[in-house]
């Protein structure tokens, strides 16, 4: 399969000879330019083979640049569809940066080989995401898909937030998609053709084969989109098969884009281990939002970020939502036996600069549907007598949840109502996508008191869930809130920070409709982290049951929650979580009023938290934690210190 940001469909050259050593002579071709196809090139540059005459004391040489994104979550434009603000993100920000990474391989002596690549999630994240799912004409080619082939991206991973919309809605993507999309632990029943397991590139002398692997473990929380449609391997395993499978069909170098992070207990982040197994010879990563080598300073087990190396393989990891770009060059050496390695590698996370360069492929491909969505998202549905925003959804419940619990509920209560489930309390479940973490200090909803728009609903539901109802027993729940309450430290010496970082806001649930009490003097995980639960004034016994009202992802067993899964689901309503939402603000509805949870009084402990900027204009919401003087971080938090 020839790279097609690497080939040219017709041009008129001469060739000219220079001499790079005593050994040996390179041929080099000066291009007319204006004879070549720009629709297939994107960039007027031609991708030589550097070349040395194979003698029993010579090796041949060919060199490669792989430029990487990862988790790009359909931060495309400069613009945040939240606010309708300008903001210093998105992929247009790359565009000028991607041409002058080529323009510089084409220019150095000799040239490099260029393959930009997509570890996955690019296809959700933002209202543009959701508009273009849900009301572009899929008869015309999808816009995404335009913009990436405008980019001449080369070949595109699967992340597990690209099956959020469903297969059909990938298999559109696909079609429009010129690159292929590689995944090599995912299969469709019926088998697609339009998902390989695998893609093999000849780059000059050099057969190059990707694979591609993403965690089962978050696409099983897709199950309400996709059922028994997709079966999933293990990554590991997938990735060493794959590997050996790829050396048989000749492939001289093997990139493993690997939609995994670092190490944790969930088993969703395996990037180390693959590493280990020594099978592949360059590793791209993801999931995480962590970035790679920025986010590591020291060394260790074989991480050494100096270098860009995981156990002695290049690797990098792109930042998310196109924060910054991965460079990874490759001076590769062929002996006389015929057998390619990795001579040399230099691994780079680039940032781009504040630039005021023009991105025409971006703006071109997305303006339509930008426009439109912008329209749509500006649409009022309702007010909001209190402000909604989610600087301390990391230390207590807020009035975003207490809203998005009132809607759950009502529409799961209404679907009980006459079943043999009617005399059941309902409960309804809730977390915080957007409250800081590795989104950055920009990362938290704050919205004011006053008119709600369709923007805001996209905003407060970041994920295109179904709302799903499960039967819980007290047991099941106080397992439930336990696990959720890892995202917890446990406090310790004065100075223990009160949220786990390593724990996102998305995995740690609010339950309404009980009460209870989080102890931090007890370790996260233990069974007197959760005291005082009770329902109506009356303690829960592990026998009485409940219906929990609750997304699809969660109620198929996303973030490992103990005790999920799609055989529990007692409700599977056609019904969406912004559906849901949207009709509660439209009917004038108020949201939950009772406080589910708080600390245990822990006789004064002092303790720490960041959050964003925004916060200072909402201190009072905790008058309750004795909230200390804010300090700026040099990463643009605030550190609030409180008392508990």
């Amino acid at each position: 399969m020839p790279v097609r940001s690497l080939a040219f469909m017709s041009c008129s050259a001469t060739s000219t000879t220079y001499m790079t050593n005593q050994l040996s002579v390179c041929f080099f071709l000066k291009v007319d330019k204006s004879s070549c196809d720009r629709s297939r090139t994107g960039v007027f540059c031609c991708w030589n083979v550097f070349r040395r005459k194979m003698t029993n004391d010579t090796v041949e040489i060919e060199r490669v640049r792989i430029l990487a994104t990862s988790d790009v979550h359909m931060h495309l434009l400069c613009h945040d569809y939240a606010t309708g603000e300008t903001v210093d993100s998105g992929l247009e920000r790359l565009e000028p940066l991607i041409a002058q990474l080529r323009k510089e391989s084409a220019e150095e002596t000799p040239p490099r080989h260029v393959i930009l690549v997509d570890n996955g999630d690019m296809l959700q994240g933002t209202a543009l995401g959701d508009y273009i799912a849900n009301h572009h004409d899929r008869q015309r080619t999808h816009p995404v898909a335009d913009l990436m082939n405008g980019l001449a991206y080369d070949v595109m991973g699967l992340g597990n937030h690209d099956l959020d919309y469903g297969l059909p809605y990938l298999q559109w993507f696909a079609r429009s998609l010129k690159a292929p999309i590689v995944s090599s632990n995912l299969a469709t029943s019926p088998q697609s053709d339009w998902i390989k397991p695998h893609a093999i590139f000849t780059v000059g002398a050099l057969k190059i084969g990707f694979l591609s692997v993403l965690p089962p473990r978050a696409v099983k929380g897709l199950f309400a989109r996709l059922g028994s449609a997709v079966t999933m391997r293990e990554m590991r395993s997938a990735m060493r098969v794959g590997a050996q499978g790829l050396r048989e069909q000749g492939a001289d170098l093997v990139v493993g884009l690997a939609h995994t992070g670092f190490g944790d207990a969930d088993r969703d982040n395996i990037l180390e281990e693959i590493a280990q197994d020594g099978m592949i010879d360059l590793l791209v990563g993801g999931h995480s939002h962590h970035s790679f080598p920025q986010d590591v300073t020291a060394d260790s087990d074989g991480v050494v970020p100096a270098k860009g190396h995981l156990s002695n393989i290049p690797c990098v990891m792109p930042k998310h939502e196109a924060g910054g770009l991965g460079r990874v060059d490759l001076d590769l050496k062929r002996n006389g036996r015929g057998t390619w390695h990795v001579d040399r590698s230099d691994v780079l996370l680039i940032e781009p600069a504040p630039s005021e360069q023009p991105a025409p492929l971006t703006r071109s491909a997305l303006a339509c549907a930008h426009d439109a969505t912008c329209a749509h998202l500006d649409q009022p549905i309702g007010t909001t007598d209190r402000p909604l925003h989610s600087f301390f959804a990391r230390i207590q419940p807020t009035a975003i949840q207490a809203l998005i619990a009132a809607a759950q509920a009502r529409a799961i209560a209404d679907i009980t109502r006459g079943t043999r489930f009617s005399a059941l309390p309902v409960l309804s479940a809730v977390a915080s996508p957007r409250a800081g973490g590795r989104g950055g200090p920009r990362n938290y909803i704050d919205i004011p008191k006053g008119p709600i728009r369709t923007r805001h609903i996209t905003e407060l539901n970041a994920y295109p869930n179904y709302l799903w109802a499960v039967d819980m027993t007290g047991a099941g729940l106080r397992r439930w809130l336990t696990h959720g309450a890892r995202s917890l430290m446990q406090l310790g010496p004065p100075g223990t920070g009160l949220v786990n970082p390593a724990i996102p806001s998305f995995d740690f649930d609010t339950i309404y409709g009980i009460t209870y009490t989080v102890d931090l003097c007890a370790p996260p995980g233990s069974d007197n982290r959760i005291t005082d639960l009770c329902c109506d004034g009356r303690p829960v016994a592990d026998t009485d049951r409940f219906i929990v009202a609750v997304n699809s992802f969660r109620a198929c067993g996303g973030g490992g929650f103990p005790g999920m899964g799609s055989d529990r689901a007692i409700f599977r309503p056609e019904l969406t979580s912004n559906d849901v939402l949207q009709s509660y603000v439209q009917s004038g509805a108020p949201p939950w009023n009772e406080t589910p949870w708080r600390f245990k009084d822990c006789g004064g402990i002092q303790s720490w938290f960041l959050t964003g900027p925004g916060a200072l204009s909402h201190l009072r919401d905790i008058d309750h934690l004795s909230p200390g003087t804010p300090e700026p971080t040099p990463n643009g938090f605030l550190r609030i210190p409180v008392t508990l």
